[in-house]
């Protein structure tokens, strides 16, 4: 009886572990959204980014916009499922616009952002994710703005010749703590998010990444040059 005992409390560990080693953030990839295919229109945030609380400047949001942009205003839009314009990778991507504020009497401007708080694999040195952004998005955790390291770049899968950026942020010192991870959009203009992970991997320094960063673009414009120029640029959607 006793060695059963023992028996669980073993697994008890070795589950516990396991736990500790993956975090408990949830949904960084975007992919647990459920929604219509092809539907244009407000949707609730707990069905479109479950795990993720949204926020334009500082008021929380209860619902974001599917496969639709705003002209201006600030807002949180969620992209998808594939086949769909703006989607990075898999089936669904964010896109956080900061913007102005609508009917204000006094020109005003708010961020967007999206957070969740959860905790960091024990052995994570890094948090890396896809961009295609028309300025960086802020990145941080535990409150402290991280420095985004640009890793290299990829062809977005919405279009044939669309790059996006892989950056990477240091997170090695809240390795094995729970703490908010907030991302958000500052300073206007369509910036589109995916497949953020956590890894063991280290953060280059920012000379080597920029070479790296460089290669990747040279790579992405000779792959784009072959190919159509009749698709729609990166900020304008097709209509």
């Amino acid at each position: 009886m006793q060695r059963r005992n023992w028996k669980r409390v073993a697994v008890i560990c070795v589950v516990g572990c396991r736990a500790l080693a993956q975090g408990t953030f949830q949904n960084l990839d975007f992919e647990s959204a459920s929604l219509t295919p092809g539907s244009i229109g407000s949707v609730p945030i707990a069905t479109a980014l479950p795990g993720w609380n949204g926020y334009v400047g500082t008021t929380p949001v209860s619902s974001v916009w599917q496969n639709d942009f705003s002209l201006g205003a600030a807002s949180i839009d969620i992209v998808g499922p594939a086949p769909a314009w703006g989607v990075i990778e898999g089936s669904y991507s964010v896109d956080l616009q900061a913007g102005g504020v609508p009917f204000s009497p006094e020109p005003s401007f708010e961020t967007a952002s999206i957070s969740q708080t959860g905790l960091v694999p024990a052995d994570a040195s890094s948090l890396e994710f896809k961009a295609v952004v028309s300025g960086p998005p802020t990145v941080s955790l535990g409150g402290d703005n991280l420095t985004l390291v640009p890793l290299g770049s990829g062809l977005a899968a919405w279009g044939s010749g669309y790059n996006y950026t892989l950056y990477g942020v240091n997170v090695a010192p809240f390795a094995g703590q729970v703490e908010t991870l907030t991302i958000a959009e500052l300073y206007g203009g369509n910036n589109f998010l995916d497949s953020f992970e956590f890894s063991p991997a280290t953060v280059p320094e920012p000379s080597v990444s920029a070479l790296i960063l460089v290669g990747g673009m040279i790579w992405g414009l000779l792959a784009w040059r072959k190919r159509s120029n009749a698709s729609p640029s990166f900020f304008n959607p097709p209509k």
